[in-house]
């Protein structure tokens, strides 16, 4: 059996959460406080899973609500991170699943007109949950958000705010100026605070490269005696930039151009989540 969904989506949403009991997935590129709203209504032995994107701009520019995915994690949620996640889908438990184009955001379930097709039966209903778990297909597997990483983005996201207000600086600017001074303490405390150890250092030699393109090797000879300062016993600090490179990437903040070469992005180059 199927069913034809139009707004409100939420109406739906609101009568079959109503009967969940084993499993909770939501998959939406954008998410506000509705979504901490479906998770806390279920019994708390419900698993709940949330896929999202959790590149900094998508908060920033006030397309996602970080608070209400924070709220989500802190009430027991997965929180899965896509880069470039656009699938809107809705699994409860075995029974039903809705696959929209409305975001789990006050507006996709509420105001906006959209459209999408809920699915009783229980092999596609399996099928859509294995999807929305590994990424739909998606090369690189969805990264886990613990609550407390989730809240370690509130700095950094408040400081792309600034930047973005402030005529769209490129937010390299925020670490080191082009005369190689901070352009403001302020700036530069919140985004190290926010990034936390190896994530700050390894901002902080890509500010030093003061260049867009670059090499992982460049970064490493950079990065090596901030490295060696801080973290004298770690022996991996290659490997320890590769993966903090790829956290940077899942943020938005970088792009992988192939053969150990990447490409930090500015907030100009961002743009607008969804453009």
């Amino acid at each position: 059996m199927m069913r034809i969904v139009t707004t409100p989506t939420e109406s739906w949403l609101d009568e079959e959460i109503g009967y969940c009991r084993s499993r909770l997935i939501i998959a939406s590129p954008y998410v506000g406080h509705p979504l901490s709203a479906f998770v806390r209504r279920v019994p708390r032995r419900v698993r709940r899973v949330v896929l999202t994107q959790t590149e900094l701009r998508v908060f920033a520019f006030g397309a996602s609500d970080l608070g209400a995915l924070y709220d989500a994690a802190t009430a027991g949620a997965t929180v899965l991170g896509l880069a470039g996640l656009h699938a809107k889908v809705y699994v409860i438990d075995r029974r039903a699943a809705l696959v929209s184009s409305a975001n789990a955001t006050p507006s996709g379930l509420r105001r906006n007109w959209e459209c999408g097709l809920a699915v009783y039966d229980g092999d596609t209903v399996e099928r859509l949950a294995e999807l929305a778990l590994s990424g739909f297909g998606s090369a690189v597997s969805p990264d886990r958000w613990t609550p407390a990483q989730l809240r370690a983005l509130i700095q950094p996201v408040r400081a792309l705010e600034s930047a973005i207000a402030a005529a769209r600086v490129p937010l390299a600017s925020l670490l080191k100026s082009r005369a190689g001074r901070p352009t403001t303490a302020k700036d530069k405390e919140a985004l190290r605070a926010g990034a936390g150890g190896w994530t700050a250092l390894t901002l902080e030699g890509i500010a030093d490269l003061r260049k867009q393109e670059f090499a992982l090797d460049e970064l490493l000879r950079a990065s090596l005696p901030k490295a060696e300062q801080r973290y004298p016993r770690n022996r991996f600090v290659r490997e320890q930039l590769r993966k903090q490179l790829q956290l940077l990437r899942n943020q938005g903040l970088v792009e992988f151009l192939g053969a150990g070469h990447y490409r930090f992005l500015p907030v100009g180059a961002l743009g607008h989540p969804g453009t």
